[in-house]
């Protein structure tokens, strides 16, 4: 597994953070890498073109984590692998993050078509919480996972869509693959409140591009509603297809 780390706290503290991962989890780290923001994407791009050239693998997985971020447990690598084994294909697993003073839930599980574009349903929700059905408590498939604590596929990220920004990288991945892979066992704690503090004009660069997804937000039954006032509640037919409208006017 390459680990990446990214954000402002993580430049200059590679070796800082390997220690931290080796104390943490006896997964078998083979890279550690530490970039700024602004070139997270970038390096992704130029990794994912330089390993397609060669026709070879660089790392089989690799894990996203934001500097600001930290980790609950060590065995987050090992549930990421189990559910790349179990679902062979698995593209991306991402898991929750929380706020460490209120324990509140920032992101977790994304849906195309929710709230602004793609966004938790469940933000907002005290940790612990079971959530719809008790899927806040269990793995299960949905459209997009926080890239600030996940773990990605590397030969899928030789052809996936990355967008422009860090911050929406998560709902890219999760729309070049149709779906990504949720996990509560996949647990970080900051007090960067990510998705709450994307830019309406990146919100709109993915809506845009992937329009097709909106007609079948296919992760989220067709009864919910797609606004923050109507999650988990049943809409009418009519009043769905205009919360779909409303993303793309």
């Amino acid at each position: 597994m390459c680990v990446v780390f990214f954000g402002s706290s993580a430049v200059g503290r590679v070796d800082e953070l390997r220690r931290e991962l080796t104390s943490t989890t006896d997964y078998p780290i083979e890279s550690v890498w530490w970039l700024s923001e602004g070139e997270l994407i970038p390096w992704l791009s130029e990794e994912a073109r330089r390993a397609a050239s060669r026709q070879g693998r660089l790392d089989s997985l690799v894990a996203l984590i934001h500097g600001e971020v930290r980790i609950e447990g060590g065995e987050w690598p090992w549930e990421a692998l189990t559910q790349f084994e179990l679902y062979p294909d698995t593209c991306v697993v991402g898991g929750v993050l929380a706020r460490s003073t209120d324990r509140v839930i920032l992101s977790a599980g994304q849906y195309v078509g929710f709230g602004r574009g793609c966004e938790t349903t469940d933000r907002g929700a005290a940790l612990g919480s079971p959530g719809y059905f008790g899927q806040l408590r269990k793995q299960h498939s949905v459209s997009a996972v926080t890239p600030r604590v996940s773990v990605v596929d590397e030969m899928f990220l030789r052809s996936a869509m990355l967008g422009r920004h860090s911050k929406t990288l998560g709902a890219w991945l999760g729309a070049s693959a149709k779906r990504a892979v949720y996990s509560p066992f996949l647990h970080g704690w900051t007090e960067e409140d990510c998705e709450g503090s994307v830019s309406d004009q990146e919100v709109r660069d993915l809506v845009m591009a992937n329009q097709d997804l909106l007609r079948e937000v296919s992760m989220l039954s067709p009864h919910l509603g797609l606004t923050a006032a109507h999650r988990y509640l049943p809409v009418a037919p009519e009043e769905r297809r205009r919360q779909i409208r409303r993303l793309v006017k």
